[in-house]
């Protein structure tokens, strides 16, 4: 190998041992010179020593497949012969080596030593770059531009899923609402024929017993008439008055619930104290009625829908009165606070309570109304709060004791500071 390296240098009058002549051994650049045909390593600069991580003593002499990490895979060496034998400059960009952990990236620049009289190729000047900064940005803008060509289409799939449901609920809704007008006509216009007729019956009745007033009837036979007409008949027209009023309550309850469900919400900054000043004001002569008085803290602006939040507070309040325990003043009690991202009200009662086995059910549609209470109303008032609460991105629960009165907690998203001033 030696002899045809010295045959060369004689043919052509090149020493490649002195190629450091033609270029500067202080180059930044790694280089390298080998024989064209054996690939046996003749120079090597400093730039070069410490790319390979290796001396002058373990790089010269040898081939160059051996100075480079995977130098027979990584496509160098048919380069080199290309180069060698055509006498034209070779590249080869980024290529990888994983041999190294993590991988780095070298390109290779390869050109002909041109010597002798015919200035023919003599050997192969191999200039060796570091690219492993920029090969793994573009890896990485690559890896980015695929991610984000699938959240694209990703994103256009949803769009399309969104505005599919969208459609979908619209066409929901519309069906609910003709339900909704449904029930609330068909199902309350028997009720009203109800009650009319049982008017009317009542109303013959009177006139039957006026006609049977002016009539010689004994006594006996007169008895048993009273007994019927004063007492059976009035009775039973009672059952069926109060037995139409409470399905007609019922048929209003559940088309309110449903509407709830249905109205349009405009979130919005809300002055919390006005709206339950109007809200006090319009219940004013409850609290005169049951003899209660009701204490409003300062209460921090929230967002929400104006009328689904003041029908909140309004239902909330109208509940803690109907319940107060009549054997002592009734003081009702509203109070808020900033907790996070969330304001935090409550609504306390010192009323009658409620049992801890029966906290859970209160806003269960179906269980209010199944319960009798002396209170009176729909009994709908916290399926409706609940309902309008989740319209809002809002929560309720209860802190109660039986005996002792009731603390209705309610949490609704704080107002933005730009629209804290609305």
């Amino acid at each position: 190998m030696g002899g045809n390296t010295k045959a060369i240098e004689q043919d052509y009058g090149v020493d490649l041992a002195e190629f450091p002549l033609y270029f500067s051994a202080k180059s930044p650049q790694p280089m390298v010179a080998v024989e064209g045909k054996t690939h046996i390593v003749r120079y090597v600069n400093n730039a070069f020593e410490k790319l390979v991580g290796k001396n002058r003593s373990q790089l010269l002499g040898h081939l160059f497949e051996d100075a480079v990490p995977e130098g027979k895979e990584n496509g160098c060496l048919p380069l080199l012969d290309r180069a060698f034998s055509t006498a034209n400059p070779e590249t080869l960009i980024e290529q990888e080596h994983s041999k190294f952990a993590p991988p780095v990236y070298w390109s290779y620049f390869v050109w002909p030593i041109l010597g002798g009289p015919e200035q023919c190729p003599v050997g192969v000047m191999i200039q060796v770059t570091d690219v492993t900064e920029m090969a793994t940005f573009k890896r990485r803008s690559m890896e980015a531009n695929e991610a984000l060509l699938i959240s694209s289409v990703r994103q256009h799939e949803l769009t399309e899923i969104v505005e599919q449901n969208a459609e979908e609920l619209r066409l929901k809704t519309a069906e609910l609402e003709s339900i909704i007008g449904v029930v609330s006509h068909d199902l309350r216009a028997p009720l009203v024929n109800v009650k009319g007729f049982n008017n009317f019956i009542k109303e013959d009745i009177a006139s039957v017993k006026k006609v049977l007033s002016s009539m010689d009837i004994p006594n006996e036979i007169r008895k048993q008439l009273d007994e019927v007409f004063d007492k059976s008949i009035p009775e039973a027209s009672g059952f069926i008055e109060s037995s139409a009023n409470s399905m007609d309550i019922l048929v209003r309850s559940l088309v309110e619930v449903a509407k709830v469900g249905l109205a349009e919400i405009n979130p919005q900054s809300l002055d919390m104290n006005e709206i339950l000043r109007v809200t006090a004001g319009n219940l004013e002569i409850k609290f005169k009625q049951a003899d209660a008085h009701i204490q409003m803290d300062y209460l921090p602006p929230c967002w929400g829908d104006k009328v689904q939040v003041a029908g909140i507070f309004s239902n909330l309040i109208d509940n803690a009165v109907k319940y107060l325990d009549p054997g002592r003043r009734g003081k009702v009690q509203v109070s808020g606070e900033i907790k996070k991202d969330r304001v935090v009200y409550c609504v306390e009662d010192n009323g009658i309570g409620i049992a801890p086995q029966d906290q859970g059910k209160v806003f269960e549609i179906y269980t209010r109304l199944a319960e009798k209470s002396h209170a009176g109303g729909e009994g709908m008032g916290l399926t409706l709060v609940k309902r309008m609460l989740d319209r809002n991105n809002g929560q309720i629960w209860i802190e109660s004791e039986k005996g002792r009165g009731s603390k209705f907690f309610v949490a609704l998203p704080v107002a933005p500071k730009s629209n804290q001033s609305a």
